[in-house]
């Protein structure tokens, strides 16, 4: 992450020159994205981060990062005074907005006076409307901010999204027609900068360490699969389960109550893969009690990325992207998944196909170097 580090470190200084903040201002002759304000979260490297370094490296762009918010939960993209300086816009072909719930009618016409030719563009990461209650991300998104929402998609040049399902469920939500487009969410190499070169020293008891990829978006997910998890320890005593997050805790209620788990802290994204690496895990177990795209499609990338096992229900998207017994070990029942786990841990041989036919699908198909899914991005911008 050194160059996403470094590249927030940039922009988020204010005591910067015009020309030293923002270097790609000077590049002439490509075209030109902003991305405005993206949180230093997986949607934030995902949907605007992570593409703006990588399409410049196609050398057809130039693109700016206007700043890059901390990842604080209790605060939505409302909740920050973001500007736009008048330099920025008028330099721009495209300018991005992640989804947020303002009424954007004011800035939308500001932004088209003072440059004309700008395209607006809003990025969806997930279904806002099909979020549980209980997810601290809905508690933002209130009834009168997806109305917002909604009035916003229509009122942009064009809307992305990373599946379409989520694209479906909009076109039909608004009742509108809509110039909509996928981008995917891609894995680089820019997220993995450093760990090699960092003394990352693994554990190494001799406990079966299992990851449970779960956060606080995960609230359905984590409640309906406690017990689950509590069998899975009774089958397999030495087992210890590792959670990376800060909390799992809305209000004060712990999803994960009455679970022996060991939560592994983390302060920001650029320490996240650090944290994977160290607890170096055999496999990783994902709860999913019903379909959603955003929050698991991150989980399948990661664990690729790092060839970890995955067992999960077979849901969308896992049943979707990846192929049963191939790439993952996918279960119909409960009582299934368990013995899923207790098969990876127990077979050596399982385990390694798994985690090399992952591996090498992740690496090769959802990641900046397919070229295929990169066009995806340098057509959406007119590349």
């Amino acid at each position: 992450m050194d160059t996403v580090v470094k590249l927030m470190e940039r922009v988020n200084n204010s005591q910067l020159t015009l020309k030293d903040r923002y270097p790609e201002l000077y590049d002439l002759d490509k075209k030109n994205i902003v991305f405005v304000s993206p949180f230093f979260n997986k949607q934030g490297l995902y949907r605007m981060i992570l593409p703006a370094l990588e399409l410049m490296e196609t050398k057809r762009f130039s693109c700016v990062v206007t700043n890059i918010l901390a990842d604080d939960n209790t605060k939505s993209i409302d909740d920050f005074n973001v500007k736009l300086i008048p330099e920025i816009v008028r330099w721009a072909d495209y300018i991005v907005f992640q989804a947020n719930g303002q009424d954007m009618t004011g800035l939308i016409k500001t932004l088209k006076e003072i440059n004309p030719k700008i395209k607006i563009v809003l990025d969806i990461d997930r279904n806002y409307h099909s979020l549980n209650p209980n997810n601290y991300i809905a508690k933002k998104f209130t009834i009168a901010k997806l109305r917002n929402l909604e009035k916003n998609l229509t009122l942009v040049d064009f809307s992305t999204y990373a599946d379409r399902l989520t694209e479906d469920y909009y076109i039909k939500k608004t009742g509108v027609p809509l110039n909509t487009m996928i981008i995917p969410n891609l894995l680089s190499p820019l997220q993995f900068e450093g760990i090699s070169k960092t003394a990352i020293a693994p554990i190494t008891d001799n406990k079966v360490r299992i990851l449970l990829m779960v956060d606080q978006e995960d609230w359905d997910d984590i409640n309906n699969f406690r017990e689950t998890i509590n069998q899975i320890q009774v089958r397999i005593p030495q087992c210890k389960i590792y959670v990376i997050g800060n909390s799992l805790t809305y209000d004060t209620k712990n999803s994960l109550r009455l679970v022996s788990y060991i939560r592994v802290p983390f302060d920001d994204m650029s320490q996240y893969y650090k944290m994977i690496k160290r607890i170096n895990p055999i496999l990783a177990i994902v709860p999913c009690k019903k379909l959603s795209f955003s929050r698991n499609y991150y989980k399948i990338l990661e664990m690729g990325a790092f060839g970890i096992p995955i067992v999960a229900m077979n849901e969308y998207p896992f049943n979707h992207i990846l192929k049963k017994d191939v790439h993952i070990l996918l279960a119909g029942q409960k009582k299934t998944f368990i013995e899923n786990v207790k098969h990876v841990v127990d077979n050596v041989e399982t385990k390694s196909k798994l985690s090399s036919n992952l591996q090498t699908f992740i690496q090769d198909k959802y990641s900046w170097n397919n070229t295929t899914m990169t066009n995806t991005w340098v057509s959406a911008f007119g590349g």
